[in-house]
């Protein structure tokens, strides 16, 4: 028997039309999915979590054995992920299981043969690296790596909204997200700055620009309230699943939570979400336990 974890993601710090094509930028959190495999028949048999079964067969296949080896393998996936919001749930699975497959194999990952495989399933968010990675989430190839993320907490604001993620990367947005180029580019000089300085303000505000130009594609209720009003009470700033209905507070201990949900809870918009809870900002990486 053999476990792997991977962590969470609170959306993105940044997604768009950058240096050619769409790349992200994902940050992991404190909650992940564990998936455990072990010998017997099970392959298959729970739809829940075919792409994690099919994560087994294409890790077995990069390894050079025959798919249907794998019919012999049963999964078992214990994740305190929320599903369907943006925050890398379907990834921390792929990921943790094939890093659990290839350990089976008597074998292991690089990250890049680790993001291949990942993205030749569905597209896939930046927590499978270690560092901050700026990650093309279709191609499956990394672009630019940026260390350990500030030490930082996160408000996690979750919206009531489930997005499927291979069904929203059908929509014909494309044009729409070159369309932020520019914007997008400024939000990354900003992002690299803070990131090369450990300066959590200017990370926070590219990841306003990133997540304000996103509303042309898919809009979060109440976004600009909830950054301005996150940013006066102490907030460096806000990001947002780019294709979910998560929102990430980046804060300190100076931030006054109480006040900000207590304010939250009397908008319009507050029936649109469902809950906010604390968190901190991880390590990344699928990896054995």
């Amino acid at each position: 028997m053999i476990t792997a974890v991977c962590p969470a993601s609170c959306g993105e710090l940044l997604q768009g039309f950058i240096m050619g094509s769409e790349k992200l930028i994902s940050y992991p959190i404190d909650l992940y999915s564990r998936v455990t495999l072990s010998e017997g028949k099970g392959i298959g048999r729970d739809k829940s979590i075919s792409k994690s079964y099919a994560a087994v067969e294409a890790t077995f296949e990069h390894l050079g054995l025959k798919a249907r080896e794998a019919g012999g393998i049963r999964l078992a996936i214990d994740s305190n992920i929320p599903r369907g919001k943006g925050m890398a749930s379907s990834t921390a699975d792929i990921a943790a299981s094939a890093v659990a497959a290839a350990a089976y194999a008597g074998s292991s990952l690089s990250e890049t043969e680790l993001a291949a495989i990942c993205a030749s399933i569905e597209p896939t968010d930046s927590i499978i690296f270690n560092q901050i990675t700026l990650f093309d989430h279709v191609a499956g190839k990394a672009a630019r790596s940026y260390g350990e993320f500030p030490s930082c907490n996160v408000m996690v604001l979750e919206g009531k909204a489930c997005i499927n993620t291979l069904d929203f990367h059908k929509l014909k947005s494309r044009e729409l997200i070159e369309q932020g180029e520019r914007e997008m580019k400024k939000a990354l000089a900003l992002f690299e700055d803070g990131m090369g300085t450990g300066n959590l303000g200017k990370i926070g505000q590219a990841a306003i620009i990133s997540a304000l130009e996103r509303e042309k594609v898919l809009k979060k209720p109440g976004l600009e309230w909830i950054i301005e009003t996150a940013v006066r009470l102490g907030a460096y700033g806000v990001n947002a699943a780019h294709s979910g209905s998560v929102l990430g507070i980046l804060c300190c201990n100076g931030f006054d939570a109480e006040k900000f949900e207590a304010l939250l809870w009397k908008q319009d918009f507050s029936g649109c979400y469902s809950l906010i809870r604390s968190h901190r900002v991880a390590g990344g990486g699928a990896c054995i336990i």
